[in-house]
C-alpha cells in the first residue's frame, strides 16, 4: 500500500514498486486521509508512507498504522535527512527509512529487507547515526515533544490557524490549543513566533 498526500509521488511509487515486483503485487494507492480505513480493509503487507512534517502528515500516522491491528511493515519516505526527524521516526515502529533522494534500487532493497524481517536504514540517515549525530540530537528541545505534539508544533509554525490545525488532523480545536500549551511549557516559548523561531533554528522548517 501506498499513502501520502501528493497523488503525482503516489502514482511515481505505484508504477516503480509494479516495474521492480510485477503486475502480479497488489497496491493500493491513496491519501492520508482515508489511510487507516484502507489499511484495515486490505491489511497490507508493506505500506510505503510519504512523511510530510510541514503538513502535519506522518509521525502519529506512521505509529498508529505500525501498532494497528493490520500491522503493516511501514517505510517512511521524507524529504529531509534531519537527525532530530529521524530520531521522531523511530519512535513510531516504522522499520524502514528512506529519503525522497534515494535511487530506485534504494527503494526496491528497503522493500525487499523489510519483507525479510529486517529494519532497513538508507545511507543518508545510515550516516547520521554513524557520525552520532542522531544520539546527540537527543538533547535538542524538541524532543520532548510527543509525535502528535511535533505534528501540531511544526503546523503552527507553518502559519496555520488552530481551527485549520484540528480539521487536518481530526482533532477539536480545544485540543489543539491543548497541545499548543504544552508545546508553549516544553519549549519555553511564548507565542507562535517563538515556535517558528524554533523550527527554523532546528532546521525541520526551511526559511522562506
Amino acid at each position: 500500500m501506498i499513502a501520502g498526500t501528493h497523488k503525482l509521488f503516489r502514482d511515481g511509487l505505484k508504477c516503480l514498486v509494479k516495474r521492480h515486483f510485477g503486475e502480479k503485487v497488489e497496491i493500493d494507492e491513496t491519501d492520508v486521509d482515508d489511510c487507516k480505513s484502507v489499511c484495515n480493509d486490505l491489511a497490507p503487507d508493506v505500506l510505503l508512507l510519504d512523511v510530510d512534517i510541514k503538513q502535519g502528515v506522518g509521525l502519529e500516522l506512521a505509529s498508529q498504522l505500525a501498532g494497528s491491528s493490520a500491522r503493516p511493515k511501514v517505510i517512511v519516505i521524507t524529504g529531509k535527512s534531519d537527525p532530530i526527524l529521524l530520531n521522531l521516526l523511530m519512535e513510531t515502529n516504522a522499520v524502514g527509512f528512506l529519503t525522497k533522494g534515494n535511487s530506485v534500487n534504494g527503494l526496491v532493497n528497503a522493500i525487499d529487507a523489510v519483507m525479510n524481517g529486517s529494519v532497513h536504514v538508507n545511507e543518508k540517515y545510515s550516516q547520521l547515526i554513524v557520525q552520532g549525530k542522531v544520539e546527540g540530537s537527543a538533547f535538542s528541545p524538541l524532543n520532548q515533544l510527543s509525535l502528535r505534539e511535533m505534528e501540531v508544533m511544526l503546523s503552527l509554525a507553518e502559519g496555520r490557524s488552530p481551527e485549520e490545525i484540528a480539521n487536518h488532523l481530526f482533532i477539536s480545536p480545544k485540543t489543539v490549543a491543548s497541545y499548543k500549551q504544552r508545546i508553549h511549557d516544553k519549549l519555553h516559548t511564548r507565542n507562535t513566533a517563538d515556535i517558528t523561531r524554533v523550527a527554523l533554528e532546528s532546521g525541520l522548517l526551511s526559511s522562506p
